[in-house]
């Protein structure tokens, strides 16, 4: 569940950069609470591999990732 949840969370930043503009100051902060939290559960490497994962994830692939 922690890796899916920052697979999604890397896309959403990624996704709001592109289309909106810079994250405001909670967002960013929820966000590095998020990976801090994920990477305790999963360890540094796995949670930076989910990340860079999340990253790449298309619209269609993250809309399909938050429906399992």
């Amino acid at each position: 569940m922690p890796e899916r949840a920052l697979r999604l969370a890397a896309f959403a930043e990624q996704y709001w950069q592109c289309h909106l503009g810079a994250l405001g100051t909670r967002e960013a902060r929820a966000l590095a609470r998020l990976r801090r939290l994920a990477g305790a559960q999963l360890g540094h490497a796995a949670a930076a591999a989910a990340w860079t994962s999340g990253q790449t994830l298309s619209l269609a692939e993250a809309l399909a990732l938050a429906q399992r």
